[in-house]
């Protein structure tokens, strides 16, 4: 089960962290090539966190050049702002962390999902940046 699809169907439900922690390291996961894991990143990059308190995922992101960082920036917060959703972005250099939870719930929603799926998007499509 991803962990998307355990989210959604236990939002009612009393979730443990040990729970939510194996499907984000990738354990217990459904051998289904339609099924993605957005909090899981490519070979060798570093992978979302899943914090217990209060409940929220974090990544940090390494670009190559200041104009990749730019992009991520511009383009992460607008979909934020489109969905309505708070995130933290934390800038150092050319490493950009991202936090998210859905505060009034202190917990994880769809919104951060969706800002997960997005952001890991969003990086991939940096990879494809030409050197200048």
């Amino acid at each position: 089960m991803s962990l998307l699809n355990f989210l959604n169907e236990s939002e009612n439900k009393e979730r443990s962290f040990d729970e939510i922690a194996n499907l984000v390291s990738g354990k217990n996961v459904m051998s289904n090539p339609d099924i993605s894991l957005p909090i899981v990143a490519e070979e060798g990059e570093s992978k979302w966190l899943l914090q217990k308190d209060p409940e929220s995922l974090s990544r940090k992101f390494i670009f190559d050049r200041t104009r990749e960082v730019i992009f991520f920036i511009n383009e992460l917060y607008k979909y934020s702002k489109e969905i309505n959703h708070e995130i933290k972005i934390i800038i150092e250099g050319l490493d950009v962390t991202v936090s998210t939870t859905t505060h009034n719930l202190n917990t994880l929603t769809n919104q951060d999902k969706k800002i997960v799926k997005m952001a890991n998007e969003l990086y991939t499509d940096t990879r494809y940046f030409k050197n200048d």
